[in-house]
């Protein structure tokens, strides 16, 4: 990971700021607001480190999708 180990969960990323290398292959953040979750630097090489989040933005043309059907 490029960002320090004392990252805290939901540290947000600038569009285009690299957030890992794998294998000399740098992976960046899509789009500004991109945030991290679980960082966590200590785990075997190969082994998930993070889990990334990008921010929610809904069409307001369109309904949310709501299930109706009895549980």
């Amino acid at each position: 990971m490029s960002f320090p180990s004392s990252a805290k969960n939901f540290t947000p990323f600038q569009q285009g700021e690299c957030l890992a290398t794998d294998e000399g292959e740098q992976i960046h953040a899509e789009q500004d607001g991109e945030v991290v979750i679980f960082p966590n630097a200590k785990v075997p090489v190969g082994h998930r480190a993070g889990l990334l989040a990008t921010p929610f933005r809904p069409d307001t043309d369109q309904p949310l999708y709501v299930n109706t059907t009895p549980a």
